[in-house]
């Protein structure tokens, strides 16, 4: 399994409010295109304006072919344009983590 974690910084509260609505309208496109949708998270200790939208694939192919045509999806690419209007000015964050297996 592959999970990828996006991190989110709004730079105020309606961001904030305005990030977990377009997180929904993300997820609601998703199911309909038979994509992956995802899980939004926030910290309950540490930097209060940052959540991360979690997102579990079986295997590698799956998060590259479903990535690829998120990039080619005019309503996605609408949608993330409207998160770079409330984000703070800072690098992109994400993650690709892989289950861990045994070694040997």
């Amino acid at each position: 399994m592959f999970r990828q974690r996006v991190h989110i910084y709004p730079k105020t509260i309606d961001g904030w409010n305005e990030a977990v609505k377009l997180t929904d309208e993300l997820n609601k496109l998703s199911v309909s295109r038979s994509w992956t949708s995802g899980t939004i998270w926030m910290q309950t200790v540490g930097d209060g304006s940052e959540f991360v939208a979690e997102f579990d694939f079986p295997d590698l192919a799956t998060f590259q072919r479903e990535n690829e045509e998120i990039l080619r999806d005019k309503e996605a690419v609408e949608l993330f344009r409207k998160f770079e209007a409330i984000e703070r000015h800072r690098p992109g964050h994400s993650e690709l983590l892989e289950t861990a297996l045994t070694v040997g």
